[in-house]
């Protein structure tokens, strides 16, 4: 990449931590042992995001346990954690699936007991949840719609709330009365088709070919936020031809062309 005319793309007010977490999971998990600081900014910085917020976005991962860094020189080695790494490797499988799955029109459910933890433990733990689609009508109980996820959500009650005893149970959809109902008015259908809809639009006419890191880090980073406001409905409980499938078919196609173009950084060659 050195001596490129790089264009700056925008992303779309996104932080840089969440645009790094990205990156990490995208350029150097599973393809390198470690990077440099000057790696992870040369490619935020594809994306509009400045030297300085960059700097500021590595120095809270690492001081919060996401990558650890040793001086080599007069530069920052960085290593991912295995935390991290762990973390990566399950949030990429996930956004890689994301509306690929064969429907099992079974609901999962969690119960729980009132969880005395802090508020800000809590709010972890309902956005990993919302990450496998669990989401909560009331409290004392979360309900996904993917029935495969039942282990991974037992890993994330045991990680940050290791005293709440979660149980998990599958039930058919006629099983809990009113469940439906009082899922689907959580979830704002017209909101999320618009999203949907601003996606396509926005990457269909979205292609340069000197750009193709900072196409590909904002392509990865804006579908997983999909996994977060979308719980993949069942079929039923959607409106016909539902733009979502759409959207994925755009996703696919757009990250299969353009990752193999990606140029490798200078300090991986």
């Amino acid at each position: 990449m050195e001596g490129e005319s790089v264009k700056v793309l925008s992303a779309s007010g996104a932080s840089a931590s969440a645009l790094l977490l990205t990156a990490l999971g995208e350029f150097v998990s599973s393809h390198h042992e470690y990077c440099f600081a000057s790696d992870l900014i040369e490619i935020l910085s594809t994306v509009g995001i400045e030297e300085k917020s960059s700097r500021q976005a590595i120095f809270r991962a690492v001081n919060d346990g996401y990558l650890t860094s040793i001086r080599v020189g007069r530069r920052s080695q960085l290593m991912l954690t295995e935390r991290t790494s762990n973390l990566l490797e399950v949030g990429r499988e996930r956004i890689f699936s994301f509306q690929s799955r064969r429907q099992d029109e079974r609901w999962l459910l969690v119960a729980h007991p009132n969880l005395s933890i802090d508020r800000q433990t809590r709010k972890r733990l309902t956005t990993a949840l919302r990450f496998y689609g669990a989401i909560s009508p009331y409290p004392g109980l979360f309900v996904g719609t993917n029935p495969l996820f039942g282990d991974r959500i037992l890993e994330i009650f045991a990680e940050h709330a290791p005293d709440s005893q979660a149980i998990i149970a599958k039930a058919n959809p006629d099983d809990v009365t009113g469940l439906a109902e009082m899922v689907t008015e959580l979830i704002d259908i017209e909101l999320l088709e618009k999203s949907y809809r601003h996606f396509i639009e926005r990457f269909s006419d979205f292609c340069d070919e000197t750009q193709y890191i900072g196409q590909v880090l904002l392509l990865v980073h804006e579908w997983r936020h999909f996994a977060m406001e979308d719980i993949e409905l069942f079929e039923s409980l959607l409106p016909e031809d539902w733009i979502g499938r759409k959207g994925k078919e755009v996703f696919d196609e757009l990250y299969r062309r353009w990752r193999p173009l990606c140029p490798e950084l200078t300090s991986f060659t």
